[in-house]
C-alpha cells in the first residue's frame, strides 16, 4: 500500500494558452502552452519546439478538445516553423465526465501540416513512426480546460477585431 487514501484524486495540472509576439526570428505570433506556469514542454527536444500560429490553434474550440476516442494532436512544431519537420503530438483523450488526459507524447516528422491536420503519408498508420518524447501524463480538470480554451479563443478573436492587418499565420 502506498499510504495515499484511495479516495484521494490525483494532482490535476492547470492549462494556460498565451499568444507570444515573435521573437527569436520567428515572422509570426505563436501560442504558447503554458502547464502549471511554465511553457515545459516547449524545452522537449534538444531543438526546442516552437508554438502553432494562433489561427491553427484557435481555428475552433475543437482543436484541442478530445475527440470520441483518443486522438493525436499536434501542440508544438520544430523550431525551424514547419510542422512536417517535427510535430509534438500527445494523445488527447477523456477520462471520465470530468478529466481531460494527455499522454503518449510522440515526436513525428512528415504527420502533421498543423494541429490536426495531416499531411499524405506514405504509411497507411501515419502514428506509427512516432519517437516518444519524456513527459509524462497531464491531467487536467475538464471545466479549468475547457474554460481556458474559451477565453484564450476570445481573446484571439478581440485582437483580430483590434489589430485587422496583424500578421496572424
Amino acid at each position: 500500500m502506498s499510504g495515499i487514501p484511495e479516495n484521494r484524486s490525483p494532482a490535476l495540472n492547470e492549462l494556460s494558452l498565451t499568444v507570444v509576439s515573435p521573437d527569436n526570428g520567428e515572422e509570426y505570433p505563436s501560442v504558447s502552452i503554458v502547464i502549471d506556469g511554465t511553457d515545459q514542454l516547449r524545452c522537449t527536444s534538444a531543438a526546442g519546439w516552437m508554438g502553432f500560429g494562433p489561427s491553427q490553434i484557435f481555428a475552433s474550440r475543437g482543436v484541442l478538445l478530445p475527440g470520441v476516442a483518443p486522438r493525436r494532436v499536434a501542440v508544438y512544431r520544430c523550431s525551424c516553423g514547419e510542422s512536417g519537420c517535427g510535430s509534438l503530438a500527445p494523445l488527447i483523450e477523456s477520462v471520465g465526465e470530468s478529466l481531460i488526459k494527455w499522454s503518449d507524447f510522440r515526436d513525428f516528422t512528415g504527420v502533421f501540416d498543423g494541429p490536426i491536420s495531416l499531411e499524405d503519408p506514405d504509411d497507411e498508420d501515419p502514428f506509427s513512426g512516432g519517437v516518444p518524447v519524456a513527459v509524462g501524463d497531464l491531467v487536467f480538470d475538464r471545466q479549468q480546460y475547457e474554460t481556458e480554451i474559451d477565453r484564450a479563443i476570445a481573446a484571439f478573436l478581440r485582437s483580430q477585431v483590434s489589430q485587422p492587418r496583424a500578421r496572424l499565420k
